[in-house]
């Protein structure tokens, strides 16, 4: 399989709208391509075993991001590999069961960044979360947690596109399932001090 880092997202396209079912009336050839063509990899009850679903709009949000299942292929594949791993499936569970932030790492965490969710703020009704950089010590909290722990935490808070779109990415997805129409996350991060404006740089210790 191809990696995934020799090739350009340049050409990733913008939806004609964010109504789903239009979405895929669009793109009903193409899903049912990626479908196909993925067919063999896909678990039995084309589900992740635990929380996600392989169905259309899986599927679908990669034809909006890649334009065809030729060049969504790839991808899906390296998405599938990546969650039925151990160590993923372990985190996917936590989420589900509410348990990830009983993790020590995400105690620590705590305890030098601050950062929340903000509710009612997007127009759309997607999901928003404010990291104040300038509140924070990302230096202390870097150096305390293990680069594996740091990871962890990035797959399931801070990155959206990540192969296991967890946590916020899920309750966007949540969003998308009960209303109809594509929620996205929103995530601010200034890294300036909010008592002298000056920002605050941080290399942490190797």
């Amino acid at each position: 399989m191809t990696s995934l880092a020799t090739k350009s997202n340049s050409g990733e396209g913008t939806p004609s709208t964010d109504v789903i079912a239009d979405l895929l009336v669009e793109h009903a050839v193409e899903v049912q391509r990626l479908t196909d063509s993925v067919a063999a990899s896909l678990p039995a009850d084309k589900t992740d075993g635990i929380y996600a679903k392989y169905d259309d709009l899986f599927f679908l949000r990669y034809i909006l991001s890649f334009g065809t299942a030729d060049k969504s292929k790839d991808a899906v594949l390296a998405c599938l590999k990546f969650r039925s791993e151990p160590r993923w499936q372990q985190l996917i569970r936590q989420v589900k069961e509410d348990t990830y932030e009983d993790n020590d790492f995400v105690k620590e965490m705590k305890k030098w960044q601050v950062a929340a969710p903000l509710e009612g703020v997007t127009v759309s009704g997607g999901f928003c979360v404010v990291i104040r950089g300038g509140l924070s010590d990302q230096c202390s909290m870097i150096d305390r947690i293990p680069k594996h722990d740091m990871y962890t935490a990035n797959m399931v808070r801070r990155q959206p596109w990540a192969p296991l779109f967890l946590l916020l990415s899920y309750s966007c997805v949540g969003w998308t399932l009960t209303l109809g129409s594509f929620h996205s996350l929103s995530i601010h991060f200034p890294f300036t001090d909010i008592n002298t404006g000056v920002p605050r740089n941080c290399v942490p210790k190797m």
